[in-house]
């Protein structure tokens, strides 16, 4: 039990506090972004923080021609599904891309968590086609986790985005995403 709690909370460390500091420094704001959850216990075993390592973000990460970015099997490409599900106004792909008990924290939007309420969410947003340019700035990945930094712009503004992923039956699916815009 204490070496399930210790390696979660290496976890969290490794993945929560960059994200912050990265938010700080690009100006983020401290307004809270929809209602707190309960936290939920997994199952999985969590990494060490020696045992993370950063997976490249650069062009020999991008899939082949012939592969859509899911069969690539990388965090990363997960991200980018997701992504092309909003660009085509496909709220059950974008769905699709979450575990079960997915978690989603929009910037102005109740947090939505579970397939029922990501659904709910994701139509009420999919009225249209996204036309914002997403851009992946950094991932990881350890183990069975994972994580993704990205930025979306729209209309000159910027969205900064933080997937938190796991693999579930050999694929990788959100579990957690927040998005915020700087202040």
């Amino acid at each position: 039990m204490h070496q399930n709690f210790q390696r979660k909370s290496l976890l969290l460390a490794a993945v929560v506090v960059p994200a912050l500091l990265a938010g700080c420094a690009a100006g983020g704001s401290t307004t809270a972004m929809g209602q707190a959850s309960p936290p939920t216990e997994t199952t999985s075993p969590m990494p060490t923080g020696s045992e993370m390592s950063p997976v490249p973000t650069g062009s020999e990460m991008s899939p082949a021609p012939s592969e859509s970015p899911a069969e690539q099997g990388s965090p990363k490409a997960a991200v980018q599904a997701y992504f092309e599900a909003l660009k085509a106004g496909d709220a059950d792909k974008a769905v699709a891309a979450y575990t079960p008990d997915g978690l989603a924290a929009i910037q102005g939007m109740e947090t939505a968590q579970g397939t029922e309420a990501l659904t709910k969410l994701y139509k009420d947003m999919a009225k249209g086609k996204s036309t914002a340019t997403n851009k992946i700035e950094e991932s990881g990945a350890a183990g069975d986790w994972a994580f993704v930094r990205a930025t979306s712009e729209k209309d000159g503004e910027t969205t900064r985005e933080f997937f938190i992923l796991k693999k579930a039956g050999g694929e990788w699916k959100i579990d957690r995403y927040m998005s915020n815009s700087p202040s």
